[in-house]
């Protein structure tokens, strides 16, 4: 073959390898997150990592200071920082600074956050590939200023007129903001959250869980310092020397069992500040797996000793005039306590009272119920 006719055969095969190559690299970019890099030997296809990094953690550190804990190295962008509920709000300044990793992120707000008041934290968490995530974080702010408050009385067991509620005990006065009362059978999603108020130490709270529809104007929230809103009604237990606080419950249904375990918690139930578990001893477990779950963080916070069903305070023979009891609160008034102080207790400090000895508000009866 000549050497003209030879260019003539192998210029076109030559432009139809070119051309191919050229598809199946544009394919490969389409197809596949890609990108290249100059070698010596050539340009390298290299595969680029599309996992999206992941927020493992948000918390607090003080009012002024957040961390976010991220799945991988990372770099925020973007990071915007206003409150909720005000139209056109303002943009605060936030300061980001990291740890060696690069994985822990630190964000110091030029404002302090106000207790109790809505915030929303939106950015962009970049990983070292350049794969992206945008957030958008609603919190509440900060608070500081947590009281330290125990179970003290429990009404299992109530209708629509005699409704079920919770009492607790303020051992060291503070700001309720951010706190919630969870039941491991009501659920997570119905949780109780606090209002912001400041209590006082050896203030009693009692949370009823039941509206009285013949009486709405006695079921106020007592949130001030008037505690009289609402006025002393017999059915509903109110106290005009307590706070009274209503739980949302529209369908006016039992939100409280026999057999449960109760927390009070500053974040919904992922730290346990005090707990109570108690038993009518008619099951052999607990029903609920979020029960069972609540029970184990209470013993590994040192609140309770066992999460055995067995181990749970006695609740036999509760009704609507015969509560669980907490027996030490004087005991426990007594001294004073830190803030997020943990109070160990166990079974031997709570029994049923008595017919009619139901004191919510009020310290509590130590007539105990027999058979």
């Amino acid at each position: 073959m000549k050497k003209r006719d030879f260019y003539q055969f192998i210029l076109p095969v030559l432009r139809y390898m070119v051309a191919c190559a050229g598809i199946c690299i544009s394919v490969l970019f389409m197809a596949a997150p890609v990108s290249c890099k100059l070698t010596e030997e050539g340009v390298e296809i290299v595969t680029v990592d599309k996992v999206v990094p992941q927020i493992l953690s948000f918390d607090f550190k003080q009012r002024s200071t957040l961390e976010i804990a991220c799945s991988e190295p990372m770099t925020l962008k973007n990071v915007v920082f206003t409150k909720a509920d005000e139209e056109n709000a303002s943009v605060s300044q936030v300061t980001v600074s990291y740890n060696e990793k690069k994985t822990v992120a630190e964000l110091t707000l030029a404002d302090p956050t106000e207790i109790g008041v809505r915030y929303h934290l939106t950015g962009i968490v970049e990983d070292l590939n350049g794969n992206t995530l945008t957030f958008s974080l609603p919190f509440i702010g900060y608070n500081d200023s947590l009281p330290v408050m125990v179970f003290s009385e429990i009404r299992s067991e109530g209708t629509g007129k005699t409704p079920e509620f919770v009492e607790l005990y303020v051992l060291e006065g503070g700001n309720t903001a951010g706190l919630q009362v969870i039941g491991g059978y009501d659920g997570k999603e119905k949780k109780y959250s606090f209002p912001k108020m400041e209590v006082k130490t050896g203030e009693y709270i009692t949370i009823h869980f039941r509206h009285d529809t013949d009486t709405p104007e006695s079921c106020l929230d007592e949130t001030g310092k008037d505690l009289t809103l609402a006025p002393a009604a017999v059915n509903n237990n109110n106290c005009d020397t307590a706070r009274d606080l209503w739980a949302e419950n529209e369908d006016d249904s039992a939100r409280l069992q026999k057999t449960d375990v109760l927390v009070l918690s500053a974040d919904g139930g992922n730290s346990v500040l005090d707990a109570v578990l108690y038993s009518d001893g008619t099951k052999s477990d607990w029903q609920k797996p979020l029960s069972k779950e609540l029970a184990a963080k209470a013993v590994s916070k040192g609140i309770w000793k066992s999460s055995a069903l067995a181990d749970a305070a006695s609740n036999e023979g509760a009704t609507t005039t015969r509560t669980l009891c907490r027996q030490n609160i004087a005991e426990l008034a007594a001294k004073s306590y830190e803030r997020g102080a943990i109070i160990p207790t166990s079974a031997s400090d709570w029994l049923v009272v008595n017919t009619s000895c139901a004191t919510p508000g009020l310290p509590n009866s130590g007539e105990a119920y027999e058979k």
